[in-house]
């Protein structure tokens, strides 16, 4: 075990929680008199030990909260050559927490049933997560044995499976997160099309939807998408709005490399609990075609934030901030068989959100929140198109695979492999545009999980 403090000290302006050790003691079991002080968050504990005061008021283990000033409030500090009090109620996970850490679990307190003498230990055990780093570390503050005795102040990471147990709200922002990232990658925009007008048309969609809007325009180097979606994933359902913004600079008819900004707004209702918020992001795009094949790249990564409101239980409502990532690399191909056009397709990406810690409406610490996710998709997306009196109808289909790793965070109930199966739709109405029609299948050979959706798109050209 490390000790974070061992350092000698004196009395300094502090206010009393309320919350200590202290027991009879026998003077003449102990060999010497120290005071020591620990630092603990906002607070501070103070190990004590002194012969010479009478022998039923020699060992102390006091948790203290700084205050500043110059004088003592609540008389309860121990100073050796003086009677101190007779007895404090023991150390509470409350107090704890009010230093500033979270997630705080009482492992054993220890006043001494009877005399220090006897009992040779008076201390404290607890397990806590530290905000600096949001890791888990088992605490000890204590005095221990009689003949030599000796202040244990150690801070050990904690080698269990988590970094704590989740609490409810904890467990809420996570499962939101989640499911706002999924959202986030079946919304986003398919780039390749930038480059290539007889890109993909079938949304690659990694979410468990039951539905999705579109409405893009397009005009030169200036682009604009709206996206929204609907999904449900157990008990939770959850609502999306997506707006692209972005422009790029065409280098030839095979490279553009350009620049864009996301705005969304997510809600998701799992019972009385729920959490809705709004966000952006940021950042640069990038397509690329291999000169005299049909081989194109798309490549993005953005950054942002967003602004949330989290209700565990309905009664009440807390603004929490957080930051968030998503980057995304996509290659494909086609394959023309006739009137048939196939084109393999495979997608990497990995997004990543977490909110800050805050303290909650009831006055409690929440620990700040990570989820990350990393997915891979790979299939064939297929098209038929048939010539008709008022415009070019294509019949569209697509076949994927698709991985996901919970990298952080609850595990999701889409982890690991799941089919998708995409059938639609697109008719080209020339100047006014083109429309879409889809619907899909997720969830097939996996257990526990099944999705259904439906699409609808629609192209403006001006």
């Amino acid at each position: 075990m490390n000790p974070i403090s061992r350092a000698g000290g004196t009395a300094t302006a502090s206010l009393v929680l309320g919350a200590a050790l202290l027991l009879p003691t026998s003077a003449a079991a102990f060999s010497g008199a120290f005071i020591q002080q620990h630092p603990l968050g906002n607070c501070r504990v103070w190990t004590n030990l002194d012969t010479s005061v009478a022998p039923d008021q020699g060992a102390l283990v006091e948790l203290e909260k700084l205050s500043g000033g110059s004088t003592m409030a609540g008389g309860s500090y121990f100073v050796p050559g003086t009677v101190g009090p007779t007895a404090f109620a023991p150390v509470t996970a409350a107090a704890i927490q009010a230093c500033g850490l979270q997630n705080v679990t009482i492992l054993s307190a220890d006043g001494a049933q009877g005399t220090f003498a006897t009992d040779g230990y008076i201390g404290v055990r607890f397990r806590a997560t530290d905000p600096a780093d949001h890791m888990t570390y088992d605490y000890e503050f204590a005095l221990s044995g009689v003949v030599a005795t000796t202040v244990v102040a150690t801070k050990v990471l904690h080698a269990g499976p988590t970094t704590g147990p989740a609490t409810p709200t904890q467990q809420l922002i996570g499962s939101a997160q989640q499911a706002r990232m999924n959202q986030l990658a079946t919304n986003q925009p398919d780039l390749i099309g930038l480059l290539d007008p007889r890109g993909p048309q079938v949304t690659m969609s990694a979410n468990e939807g039951l539905g999705q809007m579109d409405l893009s325009a397009t005009a030169g180097p200036l682009w604009g998408r709206v996206a929204g979606g609907w999904a449900r994933a157990g008990s939770a359902r959850s609502d999306y709005v997506l707006g692209t913004l972005g422009t790029h600079y065409r280098f030839s008819e095979n490279a553009i490399l350009g620049a864009m900004v996301e705005f969304d707004h997510f809600g998701q209702d799992d019972g009385a609990a729920s959490m809705t918020g709004t966000g952006w992001l940021a950042g640069p795009y990038a397509v690329a075609r291999i000169p005299g094949k049909e081989l194109t790249f798309e490549a993005m990564a953005l950054w942002g934030r967003t602004d949330n409101r989290v209700s565990p239980d309905g009664s009440y409502a807390d603004s929490v901030d957080g930051q968030r990532s998503f980057a995304q690399i996509k290659v494909a191909t086609r394959f023309d068989y006739g009137q048939v056009v196939v084109r393999p397709r495979l997608a990497l990406r990995h997004m990543s959100e977490g909110t800050e810690a805050y303290t909650d409406a009831l006055s409690l610490a929440v620990a700040g929140v990570r989820s990350a996710e990393s997915q891979a998709q790979a299939g064939l997306a297929f098209e038929r198109t048939f010539e008709t009196t008022a415009g070019a109808l294509t019949l569209t289909g697509a076949l994927d695979g698709i991985w996901t790793d919970t990298t952080t965070g609850p595990v999701s109930a889409y982890e690991d492999g799941r089919g998708r199966l995409s059938l639609g739709m697109r008719y080209d109405l020339g100047q006014h545009g083109n429309l879409g029609l889809s619907a899909y299948l997720d969830g097939l050979g996996q257990d526990g999980y099944e999705a259904r959706g439906a699409a609808i798109d629609y192209g403006l050209r001006f």
